[in-house]
């Protein structure tokens, strides 16, 4: 996400060093990698055509093979662990199974212009940002993808996409419709999304201790106010002998981030409201979730709860970390968080066998449904340094990825005697080596959503239509089957009944969500001025549910919020908005 005002200067350096990097190269044996003004457009212009693309309009195989060996610079994050995989079946992170099949089926090279661990693939990502020495594709967030879409360093990939990409792909991107207008600007298409996006997937959903409500003769909430009495009693009969609290928070329950951060989201969408995203107002403009009043009514909810004991009053200090271990110590018994929750506290189990964890569906405190909201956002792109010979080559990489692993050649017999999907996208002595090369595709929309569907087959026994990425799943919900606790966690993910996935699923038959109505890139005066917000949010209303200031000390947040930025934010958004509706 690149600022025009503040990192003027900064671009201006960037293309500089990277003007002077690239002459480097090509000094040094004819590289073309760099950034300099005469390789350098911005998303706006439109070029009337490359030679890629006219190359394209006369002959395009999606899979055709180069004649002359194509060279593609690539960057890449490898951790110890991967490092030993790769050992475990004799392979490097430069001559493996991944490299030798582009080569083989592409004739493309790859090489790494670095690789690097990955506590250092960020700094590192962004001192290369700054130098302008950029690898000739190359994986991006939606900040990453802003700084470089600002910077004019990439290509444009409209007509190699409409010239080679790959049907199936196709049809997915055109059945999303968020997916592909992430990723386009003014009618060009500047980066290729790794999958389609997973509204479902990122919702949040109430996690009970159900032996707490077997143990205690309660019920399943239907309501707010059951889950607010369970939380009650909870905290009352100390199920586990233990010092116990009702509901679960962390230090960052308010930082706007991710479904897998603990807390307000799911809380305050029981009183229907939408914090960290943008909702269309009556008049048919957005506004900030944040600052509507339904979140002053959920704030002062949970200040009544802190004051009477059932939201931990040591919630403001505790990290992740802590946060988990009060869960898995069994000293709460409710928290709102994601469907792949149960993974982090797999220990539980260890400790207490009998300790149990259900999903449900977030409830109301009215008779108005409540509706759990969800991000609609792409998480990354594959994108073109601007001035790259071949940018086709990341199309027919895609296409082969994805007819290797998902399509066509899925079930083709692989080297070793297996599938193509085992051998390229599982290895045995290998699992987590899919994405050696860092690069992977999925054409399954919301995946999560529909994982539930390897469950059923552990029902069934039957593993036939398992999707081969979902093998692993499958196998570690059937060891649970038959008593190995340790995958508990995946059971309480995937498995049911009152499995996370399965509450996922749920939303979606129900059409249960509520969903981010800005989906674009960070807007200007985001990336200048959202992190500030954000901790203005936090602060305020930790200070809120504290007591430490009254409720009036949310009118007052609200007015800082846009005069700080958040108006300029608003106008950006709806500018946006008018463009996409």
């Amino acid at each position: 996400m690149i600022m025009k005002r503040v990192l003027s200067l900064l671009l201006a350096v960037v293309l500089l060093l990277g003007t002077a990097a690239g002459c480097g190269q090509k000094d040094a044996g004819g590289d073309t990698r760099a950034a300099g003004t005469e390789a350098v457009t911005t998303a706006k212009q439109k070029p009337e055509g490359s030679a890629a693309g006219t190359e394209a309009a006369e002959a395009a195989d999606p899979l055709g093979k180069y004649e002359e060996p194509v060279k593609v610079m690539m960057i890449n994050q490898l951790s110890d662990d991967m490092s030993k995989q790769l050992e475990t079946i004799e392979e490097t992170v430069d001559d493996n199974r991944w490299i030798k099949r582009y080569k083989d089926r592409l004739n493309i090279d790859i090489e790494h212009l670095w690789v690097a661990k990955p506590e250092a693939y960020t700094e590192k990502f962004n001192l290369m940002l700054v130098s302008g020495d950029l690898p000739d594709i190359l994986k991006v967030n939606a900040v990453q993808f802003r700084q470089l879409l600002e910077a004019g360093m990439l290509e444009d990939l409209t007509d190699v996409y409409n010239t080679y990409m790959n049907e199936d792909y196709k049809k997915v991107a055109e059945s999303d419709p968020y997916m592909m207008a992430s990723s386009t600007f003014e009618g060009r298409i500047m980066g290729i999304p790794t999958e389609p996006t997973k509204p479902y997937s990122n919702t949040q959903q109430i996690w009970i201790r159900s032996d707490w409500l077997e143990k205690l003769n309660l019920p399943e909430p239907e309501t707010m106010d059951d889950v607010i009495e369970l939380a009650r009693k909870f905290m009352e009969a100390k199920p586990d002998g233990a010092d116990t609290y009702g509901i679960a928070f962390d230090k960052d329950s308010f930082s706007p981030a991710a479904a897998t951060i603990p807390g307000f989201p799911g809380f305050a969408n029981s009183y229907h409201a939408y914090p960290d995203i943008w909702i269309e107002s009556e008049a048919g403009s957005l506004t900030y979730g944040s600052l509507a009043p339904e979140v002053k009514n959920a704030l002062e909810s949970m200040r009544a709860l802190y004051e009477e004991g059932i939201i931990d009053k040591e919630f403001a200090t505790k990290d992740a970390t802590q946060y988990n271990q009060d869960l898995i110590s069994g000293k709460v018994g409710i928290t709102y968080n994601w469907l792949g929750f149960a993974l982090s506290i797999n220990d539980m189990k260890k400790l207490n066998p009998e300790a149990e964890f259900k999903a449900y569906e977030i409830v109301s405190v009215d008779e108005e449904e409540a509706l759990p909201q969800a991000n609609a956002t792409v998480d990354f792109w594959y994108v073109v340094r601007k001035g790259y010979e071949h940018p086709e080559a990341l199309i027919k990489m895609a296409n082969l990825e994805i007819a290797t692993l998902i399509t066509s050649e899925a079930k083709d017999q692989a080297p070793d005697g297996t599938t193509n999907s085992e051998y390229y996208g599982a290895p045995k002595d290998a699992p987590s080596m899919f994405d050696v090369v860092n690069f992977w595709f999925s054409l399954v929309p919301d995946e999560n959503s529909t994982r539930y569907d390897v469950y059923e087959a552990v029902m069934k026994r039957d593993p036939s239509n398992v999707r081969s990425n979902d093998l692993s799943i499958y196998e570690n919900l059937i060891a649970y089957e038959e008593g190995d606790l340790a995958q508990w966690g995946w059971n309480r993910t995937f498995g049911g009944p009152n499995g996370g996935a399965e509450i996922t699923q749920k939303y979606k038959a129900e059409n249960k969500l509520k969903v981010n109505a800005y989906f674009g890139l960070p807007t200007e005066t985001m990336t200048e001025r959202q992190a500030t917000l954000n901790q203005l949010q936090a602060e305020t209303f930790t200070k809120i549910v504290m007591g430490e200031v009254g409720l009036e000390a949310f009118d007052e947040f609200t007015e800082k919020w846009l005069a700080l930025g958040g108006q300029d934010i608003t106008d950006e958004v709806n500018e946006w908005y008018e463009a996409n509706k």
